[in-house]
């Protein structure tokens, strides 16, 4: 089954619970039987996962200047209808809501947003992040856009 992911890291400071409670906290949003700490919104999941090596947050932090921790959200879907990933972009809205520094990431390298400080950096490339869903997020929330690139 095919699975289109954004890995979506939080500052350090911010807890597993915390995470969990956000996420529990979106509306429709329930958890999975038999998985642990995973979720689904309609066609959304969203998973805490551990980092898969241990460069990750080295590579963030110098891509970026943000700490993260050692784990992350995965969200995702199994569907590459526009419903779902507009849908997907709408859950990582609101987990982003909280205004805590994160970043996300798409095929283990590709940045596709940044908040800092509460402020929303959308790539603007089209490498990754394509247009079409890029002025989808800017329709949602106020950004700034930037070349993000990739995690070196």
């Amino acid at each position: 089954m095919a699975r289109y992911c954004i890995d979506l890291y939080f500052d350090k400071k911010l807890s597993r619970q915390e995470l969990i409670g956000r996420i529990t906290s979106i509306a429709g949003c329930r958890a999975v039987p038999d998985e642990p700490d995973t979720y689904t919104c309609d066609h959304v999941h969203i998973s805490l996962a551990e980092l898969p090596h241990s460069q990750t947050p080295a590579e963030i932090r110098h891509a970026t200047g943000l700490e993260v921790p050692a784990y992350h959200l995965e969200v995702y879907v199994h569907s590459a209808a526009d419903e779902a990933f507009q849908e997907r972009w709408d859950r990582v809205l609101d987990l982003l809501a909280g205004g805590e520094d994160a970043v996300a990431i798409h095929e283990a390298e590709w940045i596709l947003l940044v908040q800092k400080n509460g402020q929303l950096t959308l790539d603007n490339t089209g490498e990754t992040l394509s247009p079409h869903y890029r002025d989808y997020i800017l329709r949602k929330r106020p950004a700034q856009q930037a070349r993000l690139g990739i995690l070196t």
